[in-house]
């Protein structure tokens, strides 16, 4: 009767789990983000091209073991968003499953009840379940490791120990594949022989040899990786945000004591300040409930002697804490991940605390129980599926280049999933569209659009410093993130032959692109471009700098038709150099190009640069023309004199530059100079 009665209620803690991760799925979150794109990308080379790798470099580099996941969904999909999203739904079931069975066999049938009905209902373990984010596999790791530990301490026969410390041994290894925050499990893991190895010398006796198993086997397990950590690969990603550490090595450690009394608040008073990942500054339980994971957490301390398991959750918590603590922008769920395990247990042990001084009236625990479930339940449902939903309608500045935290629906795209169903109907052969990142929102729209992606060819373009446009007449999709520059804006007057022919609308009523048709203006393009070919431009030769005609080729790529310079006299410092480039695609190409501008002295040596294209190379076709606002700004003071703008193009990951050629298509130069600039001392 027990047994049918825990099978039943695990199975209905389930049901509610998959509901709260399956409830309008293909919606919540609005879209698919860039960082999935990249586990995905991987994935798909990792089955068609036999890409296997420990460690993913790409994107600040990644850890192995949830992009292999993803390609297992890649054979079961295909190509389209359930193969990103629906790895992270197993492994969240997987958690909030092996949170019931741990919970009810080393504690009580109440505490695993809690732990894994909390995880089924509370918004971190929903949201990291419906994101294709590799932290979501830390939680299930961890809960292994766990239950293979409980085992080796609960097994009387020795066969049985040597399973479970193989088991646990590979589980503790394999968890360095999944996430950095793995790395909280050794010392976590340190803590828990030690206290069994002070404190209770007769079990330390017992099980002493499977515990050394289980370390040899995970170091065993771990070695690819710990090879990459150790050569500093792993701990790139988190370089670029450790500014609390490097704060505190220098004697100024403020922001890290913030980030401490961020931390210990986590649980009822602070949360996540980013909307990527909460509601921002949301705490992870409602305060009483939250006060329940400290009341737990202390029943855990002083029960750590007898029971070696809360040690180590303990240590977990600790440890786990780490990459929030050291890191900007505490407390960061995502970064706390695998503290998830002991947050959610110490909730069922703190309830399981108030069941024991109630054991004459033993459904006052129950209820409690119940009670907390329920009101995370209703609590956590209206600020995920309705607050952190419809943040996007709380029109907040933003930023280009800023710091400030994009919305929802500026992360998780789903104007690209919106657009997708829009030119599925479409009779266009050819559209223009801008986007912030013409890189990776086209494998966005890819992903979003399945197998037709690929029907209709698309350019891609940022037009907050580009306009593309074409002879032929054209739809152009135009972005609120990505509108068209200032400088470009008359291409969409009607004396051009441009017609604003209506919108599409995001779910939330807001603008998700606006629709031009841009007709027949190859008159208007020959105008211009004639005129801006008038801008004279040099090359370097033996002979000195030789005047060149444009327009000038760029191998079998691109064709610059023209310049256009308002100012060649600038001042030295808070300025830069704003010039007009007239370029013509002559076909797509994969490789990585990249138009750069150098401001050098006489010598060659460079003074202030700008790398970047706005026109993604692999949707280029003959003829298109496209126009780039290039900026260079001066983020040092340049010493007053005369300095040359060098213009040139090469091919960022091999590092190779695209020859200027000749009418025999012979490289005649590498670069080509385009203006002699001014540099005056500001008054």
């Amino acid at each position: 009767m027990q047994s049918r009665y825990q099978i039943s209620v695990g199975v209905l803690i389930l049901l509610i789990a998959s509901f709260l991760r399956l409830w309008m799925y293909g919606e919540l979150p609005p879209g698919l983000q860039h960082d999935e794109i990249f586990n995905a990308e991987d994935a798909i080379r990792l089955v068609d091209e036999g890409d296997f790798r420990v460690f993913y470099e790409s994107n600040q580099g990644r850890e192995g073991a949830f992009i292999w996941l993803l390609g297992l969904f890649y054979l079961l999909f295909g190509i389209n968003s359930l193969m990103i999203k629906f790895p992270a739904f197993v492994c969240g079931l997987f958690t909030v499953a092996l949170m019931y069975r741990f919970g009810s066999q080393n504690y009580s049938r109440l505490v695993g009840f809690v732990a894994s009905a909390m995880t089924a209902v509370s918004f971190w373990a929903i949201f990291t379940s419906r994101v294709g984010l590799r932290a979501v596999m830390l939680p299930v790791i961890v809960l292994l490791v766990l239950i293979g530990l409980s085992s080796i301490l609960r097994a009387r026969r020795a066969p049985d120990k040597r399973r479970s410390a193989l088991m646990t041994g590979v589980a503790l290894g394999f968890a360095f594949y999944t996430y950095t925050a793995s790395l909280a499990l050794v010392p976590a893991y340190c803590l828990f022989v030690a206290i069994i190895a002070i404190c209770n010398r007769s079990l330390i006796r017992r099980v002493w040899l499977e515990l050394i198993l289980v370390a040899i086997l995970a170091f065993v397990t771990a070695l690819p990786m710990a090879y990459i950590v150790l050569h500093g690969q792993s701990l790139r990603r988190a370089e670029g945000i450790a500014q609390p550490m490097r704060l505190a090595m220098d004697g100024n450690p403020e922001q890290l004591l913030d980030n401490a009394k961020k931390l210990i608040g986590m649980p009822a008073f602070v949360g996540d300040p980013l909307w990527r990942y909460n509601v921002a500054g949301r705490p992870l339980f409602l305060l009483p409930i939250g006060l329940l994971v400290y009341f737990g957490l202390a029943a855990a301390l002083v029960r750590a002697r007898q029971s070696p398991l809360n040690a180590f959750l303990i240590g977990l918590l600790l440890f786990g804490l780490l990459p929030s603590l050291l890191t900007i922008r505490a407390p960061s769920f995502l970064r706390s991940i695998a503290t998830l395990p002991s947050v959610m247990l110490f909730v069922g042990i703190a309830v399981s605390q108030f069941y024991m001084l109630f054991k004459r009236r033993p459904y006052l625990g129950w209820s409690l129980g119940i009670l907390s479930v329920a009101f995370t339940c209703i609590a956590d449902y209206q600020a995920y599926f309705v607050e952190w939903t419809t943040s996007s309608r709380t029109e907040l500045p933003f930023h280009y280049f800023g710091e400030q935290e994009r919305l929802p629906y500026r992360i998780y795209r789903n104007d690209l999933r919106i657009l997708a169903r829009y030119l599925r109907d479409s009779d266009e052969e050819i559209v223009f569209v801008s986007v912030p990142n013409q890189e990776l929102d086209p494998l966005v729209y890819k992903y979003a659009n399945g197998p037709s992606a690929e029907e209709l060819h698309v350019v891609w373009f940022d037009g907050l410093f580009n306009i593309v446009l074409s002879p032929q007449p054209t739809q152009l999709f135009v972005s609120p993130l990505s509108p068209i520059n200032s400088k470009h804006a008359h291409w969409l007057e009607e004396q051009f032959g441009t017609e604003n022919i209506g919108r599409i609308l995001r779910e939330d009523g807001h603008l998700a692109f606006e629709i031009y048709q841009l007709g027949n203006r190859s008159e208007y393009l020959t105008e211009a471009l004639a005129s801006a070919s008038a801008h004279p431009v040099y090359i370097e030769s033996e002979a000195g700098s030789l005047l060149m005609s444009l327009p000038a080729q760029f191998g079998d790529l691109l064709r610059l038709h023209g310049i256009e310079l308002s100012r060649q006299a600038v001042y030295g410092e808070n300025d830069g150099i704003n010039i007009q480039l007239y370029f013509e695609a002559l076909g797509s190409t994969d490789a990585s190009i990249q138009i750069f501008m150098h401001l050098v002295d006489q010598a060659g040596a460079v003074f202030a640069q700008r790398d970047y294209l706005g026109v993604s190379p692999k949707h280029w076709h003959p003829g298109l023309v496209f126009m780039q606002d290039h900026f260079v700004p001066f983020f040092d003071r340049i010493e007053a004199g005369e300095y040359i703008l060098k213009l040139g193009i090469y091919d960022w990951r091999s590092g190779m530059r695209i020859p200027v050629v000749d009418g025999a298509n012979q490289p005649i130069a590498d670069s080509l100079h385009v203006a002699k600039i001014e540099i005056r001392d500001r008054p």
